[in-house]
């Protein structure tokens, strides 16, 4: 009787404790500089908050820049947004680069309006996959490289 009664304590008490909510992502890109500033949200339905010109973009949030704006992810990577162009940064995945070779750790990048620059560094430690809403998909090793939607392609 008494241990059923201290399970059932304990049990109550840790409902009664306060929880942080749930676990944040690690950040994953920084606004380096937008001259109207950027925007980011965590979900299609939710609104636009603005975000500090070194403030953190988490994984799975959308970044919205009105007048174009720069992120760097973290191994060194620039991602240049168009004016109004929208991104999401993708936790990083496995994917299959070429038929030959093992799966690799990539990074992701999915744009969902307008346009981006991506400038990668010789020597980044992983690709980089940019994606698009409809399941293009073009991977970058190193260089620099411009993508497009629209509502045609």
């Amino acid at each position: 009787m008494r241990t059923t009664l201290f399970t059932l304590a304990a049990t109550l008490a840790s409902f009664a404790l306060p929880h942080s909510g749930r676990a944040e992502s690690p950040p994953c890109a920084a606004v380096l500089a937008s001259p109207s500033g950027a925007a980011t949200r965590t979900h299609p339905r939710l609104p636009w908050k603005p975000v500090a010109s070194s403030g953190a973009i988490r994984f799975g949030a959308e970044l919205r820049c009105d007048e174009g704006c720069t992120a760097r992810l973290d191994d060194g990577s620039a991602v240049r947004l168009e004016p109004h162009a929208v991104v999401v940064f993708v936790e990083p995945s496995f994917v299959r680069l070429r038929p030959e070779e093992a799966a690799a750790r990539a990074g992701r990048v999915e744009v969902h309006a307008g346009g981006i620059w991506v400038d990668r560094p010789a020597g980044a430690p992983r690709p980089l996959v940019v994606a698009d809403e409809r399941g293009g998909m073009v991977a970058v090793e190193n260089g620099d490289a411009r993508f497009v939607v629209t509502p045609d392609r």
